[in-house]
């Protein structure tokens, strides 16, 4: 028994073959979106490290936690020296990540990372 095709025009004219063809132009859309976006640098403004956490930062958000928590002074303690350890964490975490940048690096771009990381701060 012969098959009958529809014309190349029908095709297009389907409801499902519309619903994929605009899903795939806003995705195609999206991704052009993006990558202009990182062209541009803008990736790296959305997306900045969290600042320092400084000891009047740390003390300033403990107080807060204590009056609002209601918090003991046992637990006001055991907190700080949560807050204490991660700060560590992080500081190790930082200086391992960038000791392993700079053992990548040629000497050139070991002056120019280090006055990136220094700017930065």
């Amino acid at each position: 028994m012969p098959t009958v095709s529809s014309p190349p025009s029908a095709v297009w004219q389907r409801p499902a073959t519309s619903a994929m063809l605009s899903l795939l132009l806003v995705f195609l859309a999206g991704v052009a979106v993006g990558a202009l976006a990182m062209s541009l640098g803008i990736h790296n403004s959305l997306h900045r490290p969290a600042p320092a956490w400084s000891d009047s930062a740390r003390q300033i958000t403990l107080e807060r936690w204590k009056k609002e928590l209601n918090l003991s002074d046992d637990q006001s303690k055991q907190i700080e020296q949560v807050l204490d350890d991660f700060a560590k964490y992080y500081d190790n975490v930082l200086a391992d990540g960038n000791s392993r940048i700079l053992l990548i690096l040629d000497e050139r771009q070991r002056l120019k990372f280090q006055k990136m990381l220094k700017d930065y701060r």
